[in-house]
């Protein structure tokens, strides 16, 4: 106490001797001290309430178009075509955590010092999902939005990106949208769901505009997933869930970058690598999304599967009656023969056999692919989508394995040009190879399954064993090939997806070239080496090698010149 006496004593004299503008900056800097510990000693007051952060301006005029860039509507991106200069921003409600953003800091700065329109979006954000308690500000006003803009079926939430608008159910056309609670705000404002509608209308956002190019980079990955057209494919897709967006100038036109087949003699290369990209991502997906060959109406082959079948089995019936009444002829002439019991006990066999094939083959042979089919689809939801948690169905197999297809064909951008022409051809001719192995089970099994009872006819001899053998060996080949030729594309898609996700340099993209072969190219001997019981449907392999062989050949003589 002592000590502090003496100091301040020090003080008081230098002050009194000091010139007055000596003794107001002394003032004024104890005065900023203190303010300065006042303010670190509130904690959660902000550092410039007067300056709200750019996420938490909103744009209520008139023709504004907003877009969420989540299912839950916790991140928004607006685009104002009718302010001059047009202009654009992102609007964060919540972060990845679900929990509020700027909460407490409005109430803290005082609640007219923040942007009206944000606090009043939060609000009924809040009041959509259910969770009014959560607010600080504007509790009451939640709780009566509620009772008219709640969500019927809220979305899964478990996501925080662009990826949640098609998994964990929300492509489900029952799952509330985000803009029922935006409209209840605003009439006059645009709000496009892009699970419903494109996220970028060129007529309202104008042709080859700077502010189109925004709206399409900020939303690539649902223009990409969804398969809407791109006015500006140069476009980069940008952070969207509160990283840097992009940086584009809206006021600043940019020129229509849309690539037409004409351009070809003004950039023969570019427009190569294109076609190149586009065709392995197409050529790739068809033996995965080859139809089942299922014994129906052809619901899901557009091939009559059933009629064909029945066709078979009554047009060879004279054959097959044929058969069994030679078969115990052969058989009668042992007995009298050879005076052994066998004889008859193999004939006897033999109508058995004859009866549950021609009875049960097709619900059995249906049983079979639809099982391969549930595998199938199975394997590629779990091995390429594992988070989903959608129903299990063909739609959400193909869509995980177009993802990975997809993921695969964006790599390709990194590789040489020469490399990428070698190993679009050799994955052009694999595909193509494994696609005619997936619809030729269609028709071999279509006629195996016909001609089975004609093969069970005359089973008691030993040409009749032989024939039967075969034909069930053939049947159970081509109705298993799929199921296990999707097995090893599994895994080998997660094999080159863990080395892509660390991938740097072209020897690394070009290891995921060679697995992607992999998968391709070598895929039929694989199986066949796996699944020995499918060999007779891969016996074509030597197809696929010869084909690849010439490519790189050709490859090779290309690269000599």
């Amino acid at each position: 106490m002592n000590a502090l006496r003496t100091w301040w004593t020090r003080l008081t004299k230098h002050l009194r001797s000091a010139r007055k503008p000596a003794l107001v900056a002394v003032a004024v800097g104890l005065l900023l001290g203190l303010g300065g510990a006042a303010a670190s000693g509130a904690s959660k007051a902000p550092a410039l309430p007067m300056d709200p952060p750019p996420e938490a301006i909103v744009n209520f005029t008139d023709g504004c178009v907003y877009v969420p860039q989540m299912a839950s509507g916790w991140v928004w991106f607006w685009y104002c075509p009718t302010t001059n200069p047009p202009t654009n921003g992102q609007v964060r409600l919540r972060d990845n955590g679900g929990k509020l953003l700027y909460n407490d800091w409005g109430q803290a700065c005082c609640e007219g010092q923040a942007p009206e329109e944000y606090w009043r979006l939060q609000a009924a954000q809040t009041a959509w999902s259910g969770n009014c308690d959560d607010l600080t500000l504007r509790k009451g006003e939640c709780k009566d939005w509620a009772s008219t803009i709640k969500a019927k079926k809220p979305p899964n939430t478990t996501r925080y990106g662009p990826d949640s608008f098609w998994q964990d159910g929300n492509n489900d056309p029952s799952v509330s949208r985000p803009c029922e609670f935006l409209k209840a705000i605003s009439d006059k404002l645009v709000c496009l769901d892009p699970r419903d509608d494109p996220p970028c209308p060129t007529g309202t956002l104008g042709a080859s505009s700077q502010l189109l190019r925004n709206c399409e980079s900020q939303n690539a990955a649902v223009i990409t997933h969804f398969k809407y057209e791109q006015q500006t494919p140069g476009s980069q897709e940008c952070d969207t869930t509160g990283g840097a967006p992009c940086d584009y100038d809206p006021g600043q036109p940019v020129a229509n970058t849309e690539f037409k087949d004409e351009e070809f003699l003004e950039a023969p290369i570019q427009w190569t690598a294109a076609r190149l990209r586009e065709a392995v991502g197409q050529v790739s997906l068809w033996w995965i999304l080859a139809p089942e060959p299922l014994i129906d109406s052809g619901k899901d082959t557009g091939i009559n599967v059933e009629q064909n079948v029945n066709f078979l089995v009554r047009h060879t019936n004279v054959i097959t009656l044929g058969l069994v009444a030679l078969s115990i002829v052969i058989a009668s002439i042992r007995i009298s023969l050879t005076r052994q019991v066998q004889h008859a006990q193999d004939v006897v066999r033999s109508i058995v056999i004859l009866v549950l094939v021609s009875g049960l083959s097709v619900l059995v042979i249906n049983a079979l692919v639809a099982m391969s089919s549930w595998y199938s689809t199975w394997i590629l939801v779990r091995g390429l989508n594992p988070s989903s948690e959608e129903p299990l169905s063909r739609a959400a197999g193909q869509e995980a394995a177009t993802a990975a297809i997809e993921s695969f064909t964006g790599d390709l951008d990194n590789l040489n040009f020469v490399l990428l022409v070698l190993l679009s051809l050799c994955l052009l001719a694999g595909g193509l190879v494994q696609w005619v192995y997936m619809i030729v089970r269609i028709p071999v099994v279509t006629i195996l399954a016909g001609t089975l009872p004609l093969a069970a006819a005359a089973t008691n001899t030993e040409v009749g064993k032989s024939w039967m053998s075969h034909h069930l060996t053939y049947l159970g080949a081509f109705i298993l090939v799929k199921p296990a030729s999707v097995t090893v594309f599994v895994a080998s898609a997660r094999l080159f997806g863990s080395n892509s996700a660390s991938a740097s340099g072209p020897e690394a993209q070009f290891r995921g070239a060679v697995i992607l072969l992999l998968m391709s190219l070598l895929l039929p001997a694989l199986v066949k080496m796996i699944f020995p019981v499918v060999a007779p449907a891969t016996g074509g392999q030597a197809a696929s090698t010869t084909m690849v062989g010439g490519v790189l050949a050709g490859g090779a003589r290309l690269v000599k010149r």
